[in-house]
């Protein structure tokens, strides 16, 4: 596949990945803003609001993230392209799963997010 195919095959997985992300971002940035009480549980985003401010310090971290996955898991595509034995699915299989886990695990968070937003 060539690199041009590679891209067009990675955005669907990156587009789903960053709106999972965003739902995590914007659901904790409710939550920080107009909830009393509420904290952020992860202490590197912790500091880097108590650094930045919530909004700045949501943005980078989001952004962060959803470069390192896409650049972690497309790394591991064209190492599995090398091999020339491996299944037509095993790129596909890859992004599923690189980019499957972190989504999941963001739709997690604004769901939990949510809830405490809705008072549950």
């Amino acid at each position: 596949m060539s690199i041009a195919g590679a891209t067009r095959a990675a955005w669907p997985f990156v587009a789903v990945l960053a709106a999972t992300k965003l739902a995590d971002a914007a659901t904790t940035y409710l939550g920080l803003e107009v909830v009393a009480g509420v904290r952020e549980a992860n202490p590197v985003v912790a500091s880097a609001v108590a650094a930045h401010g919530t909004l700045p310090a949501l943005a980078a971290v989001s952004l962060t993230v959803v470069c390192a996955v896409a650049l972690v898991t497309e790394t591991a595509v064209a190492v599995v392209s090398l091999y020339d034995d491996a299944p037509p699915q095993s790129q596909f299989a890859v992004r599923l799963v690189g980019y499957g886990l972190p989504s999941a695990v963001h739709v997690a968070v604004s769901t939990r997010n949510a809830a405490v937003l809705a008072g549950v």
